[in-house]
């Protein structure tokens, strides 16, 4: 959101979703597949320079961990894993990709499973800076 020169935004974080991609990348590697994480979560210092060489102060920074309830009880990282991962799954056969989400489910459930729900392991970056020059 830029208001009268001033940004405001909230976004992934290094370290967003690291497990559920560690766990998906170790799958495909399993299977002989390459696996190159689709995402880019900056590092804080890192875009804080990159807005300043940009022309923008930073008036403030802050990386967070949000653990976010994925909806639909045991289903929900298996459905998180085939909307976020969809071009990497299309190769994959259903057999595949069943067992993808399922030695997925496995390695993650001691990390992310909390009582009745999964929970992505969210980082978010929230910025406010303003335009300078």
């Amino acid at each position: 959101m830029n208001l009268n020169g001033r940004l405001i935004c909230e976004f992934g974080a290094a370290g967003n979703v690291a497990a559920i991609c560690g766990a998906f990348g170790d799958e495909l590697h399993a299977l002989g597949l390459h696996y190159q994480v689709p995402f880019f979560f900056p590092e804080t210092t890192a875009y804080q320079q990159l807005l300043e060489k940009h022309g923008f102060e930073v008036t403030d920074i802050l990386a967070y961990d949000r653990p976010t309830i994925l909806q639909g009880g045991m289903q929900g990282l298996g459905n998180w894993v085939q909307q976020f991962f969809e071009s990497d799954l299309s190769c994959l056969s259903d057999t595949q990709q069943e067992m993808v989400i399922a030695h997925m489910a496995d390695h993650l459930q001691d990390k992310l499973w909390v009582d009745d729900h999964w929970e992505a392991d969210y980082r978010r970056l929230r910025v406010v800076a303003r335009k300078i020059n």
